[in-house]
Parts: C-alpha cells; sequence; structure tokens
C-alpha cells in the first residue's frame, strides 16, 4: 500500500480528487454506453418486431426507413444548443438532446455538481420510460440508467470547480475547494501557491473578442480551416460505421450483427491507441492523411463489392470486413485529431467562438449524414453497400485538403502558432518552421515597442 501511494501518478491524488476523477470518468461512460447501447439495440430482433413492419418482399420485420432516420439523427438536434451557450467539459459529458442544452445552462449559472446531477436526472427520465415493454431491449435500458444513478448518487461528494468558482467571484469557496481537492498531498505553502497562480492565470486570460472576428483578416483562414475540418470528419460517413453499423450487418445476414458490434470496438480502441502514441512523433498531417486514405480504400472498396449482383456468402463477408477497417482508419486519423488541430488552429482570443462555430457545423453536418443514411442504405435509394463510393469520395478530398490546408503543428506551443499565422507563414510550412525562428521573432518585437 505504502509503494502505491507513492507512486508518481497516484501520490498527486487524494480520496476527494479520487474520487472527483471517478465521478467524471462514469459520466464520460455513461455518454458513450448509452449511444452505443441504443445503436446495438436496433438491430436486434425482438426490438425489430415491436417497432418495425413486416415486409412481405423479404418475409422478415423491418424498420421503417423513416423510424431509423429519425431514431438516430433527432439527438444531433439537441446537441447544437450546447456551443451557443458554452463549449466545455460538461457539454461532452451531458448526454441526451435536451441535456447539452440545459446542460450549458445550468453548468453556467449553478455550477458543474448541479448540471452533471441534472443530465444525470435526464438520463434516469429518458431510461425509465424506456423500459416500459415488456421485451427483451429493456435489458439495455436497464443497464443504461445504472450509470446516472451512481453520479446522481456520489455528485454532491466532490467539490466545486475552484477556477469555475473564481469566475464567479467566490473566492472564499474557491479557496476551500482548492483545500479538499489537494490536502494530504500538498503541503499547505504549495496549496497557496497552487490558489495564488489560479487567480493570476485567471487575471491574465485575454478578453474574448467579438464573435465577427472569426470571419475577418487572419481569422477568416483559420476559421475556413477549422470548419471544413469539423465537417469533413462528418461527412466521410463515420456514423455509417457507428450509428448503422449493427443494422447494415444484420441486412447483409452472413454475420452475427453483434460479433461485429464487438470488433468494431476493438479495431477503434486499439487504432485510437496507436493515433495517441504515433501524434505527436509523426504529426498531425500524417495521420489525417493516412486515416482519410485508409478509409477512401476500405469504403470504396465496400462499394465495389455492393456492384456484384447475387454475390456469394464469401463476397458479403468481405463487404463486412470493410467495416471494421473503415472505422479503423477514422480513429487513426480523424476521430481525434479533428479535435486537436481544432484547439490549435484558433486564434486565442477568439477560441471560445471559434470552437463553438466548429461544434455546430460538426453536428449539424453529422445530423444530416445520420438522417440521409438509411434513405441510401434503405429505400427509395437502396444503395445498399454503394453508398461507399459517396463517402469514398469525401475521404478522397479530405487527403487533399489536408495537403493543401491543414498545417503541422507539432511541437509549437499555441502563442507559437498564434504568431505564425499573424506573421503570414504558408501553411505548409508550418511544420518546417522551427519554433527557435518565432521566438527570435517574438523577442525582437517586443524589443522593438
Amino acid at each position: 500500500m505504502f509503494m502505491l501511494s507513492n507512486h508518481y501518478i497516484v501520490k498527486h491524488f487524494n480520496k476527494t480528487l479520487a474520487l472527483s476523477s471517478l465521478v467524471i470518468a462514469i459520466s464520460t461512460l455513461n455518454y458513450g454506453f448509452d449511444n452505443n447501447g441504443y445503436t446495438t439495440t436496433q438491430a436486434m430482433e425482438p426490438f425489430i418486431r415491436h417497432f418495425g413492419s413486416f415486409d412481405t418482399r423479404t418475409g422478415k420485420y423491418e424498420l421503417p426507413t423513416a423510424w431509423l432516420s429519425m431514431f438516430n439523427s433527432l439527438n444531433y438536434i439537441g446537441f447544437a444548443f450546447g456551443p451557443f451557450w458554452l463549449f466545455g467539459l460538461v457539454n461532452m459529458i451531458a448526454d441526451g438532446n435536451l441535456g447539452v442544452v440545459l446542460g450549458s445552462l445550468i453548468s453556467e449559472r449553478w455550477g458543474r455538481r448541479w448540471c452533471m446531477f441534472s443530465m444525470s436526472g435526464h438520463a434516469v427520465v429518458c431510461a425509465v420510460i424506456a423500459v416500459t415493454s415488456t421485451t427483451r431491449e429493456q435489458i439495455m435500458a436497464a443497464r443504461v440508467l445504472n450509470f446516472p444513478m451512481i453520479v446522481m448518487s456520489t455528485v454532491w461528494l466532490i467539490p466545486e470547480s475552484p477556477r469555475w468558482l473564481l469566475t464567479k467571484g467566490e473566492v472564499g469557496k474557491a479557496h476551500g475547494a482548492l483545500l479538499r481537492l489537494r490536502s494530504g498531498t500538498l503541503s499547505p505553502e504549495e496549496i497557496e501557491s497552487e490558489f495564488a497562480d489560479l487567480q493570476l492565470a485567471l487575471q491574465m486570460e485575454k478578453e474574448q473578442g467579438r464573435y465577427i472576428e472569426i470571419f475577418q483578416g487572419i481569422n477568416r483562414k483559420r476559421t475556413a480551416i477549422i470548419v471544413a475540418l469539423n465537417f469533413l470528419q462528418q461527412a466521410t460517413g463515420q456514423a455509417f460505421a457507428g450509428s448503422y453499423g449493427a443494422i447494415f450487418v444484420r441486412s447483409i445476414g452472413t454475420v452475427n450483427p453483434f460479433n461485429m458490434t464487438i470488433i468494431n470496438a476493438s479495431v477503434n480502441l486499439l487504432m485510437c491507441g496507436v493515433s495517441l502514441f504515433l501524434n505527436d512523433r509523426v504529426g498531425r498531417r500524417p495521420l489525417l492523411m493516412a486515416g482519410a486514405a485508409w478509409q477512401a480504400a476500405a469504403i470504396i472498396t465496400m462499394g465495389g463489392l455492393g456492384t456484384i449482383s447475387n454475390p456469394s456468402v464469401a463476397v458479403k463477408k468481405a463487404t463486412v470486413a470493410m467495416l471494421p477497417l473503415f472505422g479503423g482508419g477514422f480513429c487513426l486519423g480523424w476521430a481525434p485529431l479533428v479535435y486537436v488541430v481544432t484547439t490549435e488552429v484558433t486564434s486565442l482570443h477568439l477560441r471560445d467562438a471559434s470552437q463553438r462555430t466548429a461544434a455546430i457545423v460538426n453536428v449539424v453536418t453529422a445530423f444530416a449524414v445520420n438522417f440521409s443514411i438509411p434513405y441510401l442504405l434503405f429505400d427509395p435509394a437502396n444503395l445498399g453497400s454503394r453508398l461507399g463510393f459517396i463517402f469514398g469520395a469525401v475521404a478522397v478530398v479530405s487527403v487533399c485538403f489536408t495537403w493543401l490546408f491543414v498545417p503541422e503543428c507539432k511541437g509549437k506551443s499555441l502563442e507559437q502558432i498564434d504568431l505564425m499565422f499573424n506573421q503570414g507563414v504558408p501553411l505548409r510550412r508550418f511544420g518546417s518552421y522551427k519554433p527557435a525562428d518565432v521566438e527570435f521573432v517574438e523577442v525582437e518585437a517586443k524589443h522593438d515597442d
């Protein structure tokens, strides 16, 4: 126990901080669990029999196209509202369409604990409503219910964010919260020093500019980059594998869709780990281009297999095999790195406005893609796996866009990136432009002043 308490990571945690981290982790798990749970549920036969209708052509029960479209896209309408008020961690934690709207408002006015409690309550209500049928899909809904209940019962045991309290002028409460989070891991002098540093950091933060500034001057280029990145992230069709993967595999009929869901998740987890390992070693641009090229190869291959009339079992299995490959390419590049580049490219004093804009574009595109996929995949277009040609073309565009317009910001501070944009450094020269050069110019500019 003594050796564990002196571990280089564990030694920074007391019971309060550990509980706070655990609550946030469970909240995040809740967000992913319910999304994937309901995505998989729509491929369950009892669920399809309950909500679908009998198709005389296939002799099976099928979910109507309009129903699938609404089921997988309406939640994004709510997601779009949150960034208008607050672009922060709790908005990502809060789940459900109403959750993002209320999460931002509650968090801004009454704090993170109230936000997490309210959003957990919202999740409980949604789950209880879902558990009103007597069919087997209620098991999944009941499991979704567990996580928000845990958060609701523990969130009152953790302190409010000291930083948030300082932004509201609650200096005494902020100091008390920091004491609870740091007692036992830092000396009283170190805690006082950290509190003073936190106050100083808030005082030195640049005043946020006006929203219109993101479309003016050099900021227009930066806004165009992040908007295009967030559009392409969704337009390459990750929702095809994510939201509709299980039901697409079921429609092919050769592989168990739930086994494929596990395989897809395992591949995605592995590739996210690879991306994290390579991100600061090879840079953002190579991973974005490799990921998009990988996606294009997999999804276009799927489209090509879909052109075969009367496909054999081997062809159908090969079609299904393209799904985890496509998802793996997405998780290598565009799934994690779009948010990294969005943060790096935005102007320091326009970060909130820029990220809200990027988030809205991302959500609107996700809604459009999720809404349209069923109509393209099934009736009336009936493209099936040939839908891959559409997303493959967008993935090719993504490769070209990254090559031409995405700057390489590996190894550079946000201040250095800001200065490089203001100096007019060509986007494709960002990677070779040495940070020392920027530092020299920055020092020289200060000397001239």
